[in-house]
């Protein structure tokens, strides 16, 4: 089974249902779980931000509450990334689970944003 699918049955196992990924990453996922988990693009995972060319406004904040159950997903390569987006968010994000070369973070907090 493609790790890429294994991530998408925990999250949806853990009934995370929205989800932020790179676009190479996030595209994949959503239809392998047949639209059940909405894997949105992000343009980096330091900020979390739109993908203002490819995607809607209404998968962001402010158009997704802020207290809203999210998944994070990252490479092992994306980890310098992750981390500099979590300095600010201690005890708001925790990873949950390592699938293959993917890094799952779960928080009851939605981060993006579609500044």
């Amino acid at each position: 089974m493609a790790d890429e699918y294994q991530v998408v049955e925990f999250l949806k196992e853990n009934n995370y249902l929205t989800a932020y990924a790179t676009f190479e990453n996030a595209n994949t996922m959503t239809v392998l779980s047949n639209g059940d988990v909405r894997v949105y693009s992000v343009a980096t995972i330091e900020k979390m931000d739109i993908c203002k060319w490819l995607t809607s406004t209404d998968w962001y904040f402010p158009n997704v509450p802020y207290k809203h159950k999210t998944a994070y997903i990252v490479t092992e390569t994306e980890m310098t990334a992750i981390n500099e987006f979590l300095k600010e968010k201690e005890n708001l994000v925790h990873e949950a689970a390592t699938i293959g070369k993917y890094h799952i973070f779960f928080s009851d907090y939605n981060f993006s944003n579609s500044d």
